[in-house]
């Protein structure tokens, strides 16, 4: 087998495996709260915010503007299809802490993953992003616990 190709499945590899590991997150946390852990999602979305402001560089406050401002949307975006990814929150509670709607939720995810298709740097930058949020918010989970 060539180096190329050796390379090539060991980051298919990781990359399915990421994915795993995600889900797991994920189902572990809709069981824990179907059996009777109601916490408040106000504190996952201000990390997944701050996490997502930071690697944009702009501040915190600027992706829950009202406004529409271009140069906010994709971070606003990018937030939006964590929060939708790794918790599991609705489309609705998403736009409401961003003071906006259901329908604005779903289009940012759906845009999201649109240009993840065809961008692969950015594409690197979400996944990176996912994977050190993932850690973030089941290390802050463990704190709470």
């Amino acid at each position: 087998m060539s180096d190329k190709l050796h390379k090539q499945y060991l980051q298919e590899f990781r990359e399915a495996y990421s994915v795993l590991l995600l889900k797991a997150h994920q189902l572990d946390s809709l069981f824990s709260m179907e059996a009777g852990e109601h916490r408040s999602h106000d504190e996952q979305f201000k990390l997944i915010i701050k996490a997502v402001a930071e690697s944009f560089r702009i501040e915190s406050s600027l992706l829950l503007v009202k406004k529409r401002r271009e140069e906010f949307n994709i971070p606003r975006f990018f937030a939006m299809a964590l929060m939708r990814e790794l918790l599991p929150v609705s489309h609705a509670q998403i736009g409401s802490h961003f003071r906006r709607d259901a329908g604005c939720s779903r289009n940012a995810c759906r845009r999201v993953h649109e240009t993840l298709r065809l961008k692969p740097l950015i594409d690197a930058h979400y996944n990176r992003l996912r994977m050190t949020l993932s850690r973030d918010l089941e290390l802050a989970q463990r704190k709470s616990a």
